[in-house]
């Protein structure tokens, strides 16, 4: 069975989905089918560009098990791409509490940009900002503007491939879209 969507947390759902359709008297082989054609859902390591040396991904990971199985699969996706991610934190709570754990995740990317808490239902809590996940991390993991994220989109990488991921349940969505549009309109114009 050959999926289109990529991760070992994406195959662990396939075998599940086929298990309980051959439990449950279904056909294997249509379940096989539709499987092999499942596309994955929008915001979950959602492609939503793709130039000749760059792959632009909108991701809806705001935990950090997600945020290391999305960068997983994108790591097995792309073995020899420059992977940057640009994660947006959710909610100052899940800030305070997987502060470390987020870090750790996002190290596993060449490059990872953290943009403010987006706060969603939740004020604002004190000390809680996007430095308690790049502080310790390392030089790999800084915090980042909502501008200067929209410049990772550059209108040529040059030489290799990249891969881009736009990440967290926030309105990161809507900036990753604009990246692309960036680029997009620069490849236009130039």
């Amino acid at each position: 069975l050959r999926l289109r969507v990529p991760g070992r947390h994406n195959q662990l759902n396939a075998a599940a989905a086929f298990l309980a359709t051959f439990r449950l008297g279904g056909d294997p082989r249509a379940a096989a089918r539709g499987l092999s054609e499942f596309r994955g859902v929008a915001r979950r390591l959602e492609m939503i560009a793709a130039w000749p040396d760059l792959a632009v991904f909108d991701d809806y990971a705001h935990h950090p098990t997600e945020v290391a199985a999305s960068l997983a699969a994108v790591r097995e996706a792309y073995p020899d791409a420059r992977l940057t991610v640009v994660f947006q934190p959710h909610l100052f709570t899940r800030t305070r509490d997987f502060a470390d754990a987020f870090a750790r995740a996002l190290a596993t990317a060449d490059e990872a940009r953290v943009l403010p808490v987006y706060p969603a239902r939740e004020p604002p809590l004190p000390g809680v900002t996007s430095e308690l996940i790049t502080g310790g991390a390392g030089s790999t993991v800084a915090p980042i503007d909502r501008e200067d994220a929209l410049d990772l989109v550059p209108p040529e990488i040059g030489a290799g491939e990249a891969v881009l991921v736009f990440m967290g349940a926030g309105d990161v969505t809507d900036l990753a879209h604009a990246a692309v549009q960036r680029r997009a309109g620069d490849a236009v114009g130039a």
